[in-house]
């Protein structure tokens, strides 16, 4: 791809996407996993969020791509869960101000929740913006491990994380049971076209930067694109 910056990084998804972050030169990051598609005018979105001084951060509703009256029930839950605590994922499309994000050091260095973790300390810092505009993301984890069986699983490990077991502890439970990581990408608002999908709309001044997290065990690949 042209304009594209490739990055080597070390293991974890923490440290993969704190790497690219730091290689990111805009001055709002978005995390957002690789199976998850942006809304048409994501870049203007955001900015009206962000509009507002006080909002330090946000995220997406998130919709799966099963249209099945369970996934439709899975993503209403998932928005109304995360509207209520303050707390989102990753499969949320996180975006913060690099302001913000750099003040506490970025992802916590934890092998598992640390998308959790960062929104818990990311609501102390300010308010988050929980937008009605919808991320399209991949059902094929509830498809493949069964909708009870998921949903019982994501609870219980949040459950346990919020009872004080160690993310290392979880980590080591999870994916041998899964099989599978999250691949994440990190777009720093800025200039480059995000796709056919999402007609860029931001400034010249800024930036967009693509930072690809493959299976936390994987060194990261880091695409960082040039400005116009």
């Amino acid at each position: 791809m042209p304009g594209v910056t490739v990055l080597d990084g070390p293991r974890g998804r923490a440290r993969q996407m704190n790497a690219g972050a730091a290689a990111a030169r805009g001055d709002v990051l978005l995390f957002l996993h690789a199976d998850t598609t942006l809304p048409a005018g994501f870049e203007a979105v955001i900015e009206r969020a962000l509009v507002d001084p006080g909002v330090v951060g946000g995220r997406f509703d998130v919709r799966l791509d099963n249209p099945g009256w369970p996934y439709r029930v899975i993503g209403g839950l998932m928005n109304g869960r995360s509207r209520l605590s303050g707390i989102s994922t990753g499969d949320q499309g996180l975006f913060v101000r690099r302001a913000v994000f750099e003040a506490p050091g970025g992802f916590p260095d934890i092998p598992l929740m640390e998308d959790v973790e960062f929104t818990r300390r990311l609501k102390r810092r300010g308010r988050v913006a929980a937008l009605r505009e919808r991320v399209v993301t991949s059902a094929r984890k509830w498809e493949r491990e069964g909708v009870l069986r998921t949903i019982l699983l994501m609870w219980t490990l949040r459950f346990l994380y919020a009872c004080g077991v160690s993310p290392a502890r979880l980590h080591r439970w999870y994916y041998p049971r899964l099989g599978v990581a999250a691949v994440a990408l990190l777009l720093g608002l800025g200039a480059a076209d995000a796709g056919a999908q999402t007609p860029p709309v931001a400034p010249p001044w800024r930036r967009w930067t693509c930072c690809a997290s493959p299976r936390p065990s994987d060194p990261m690949r880091c695409h960082r694109a040039g400005s116009r």
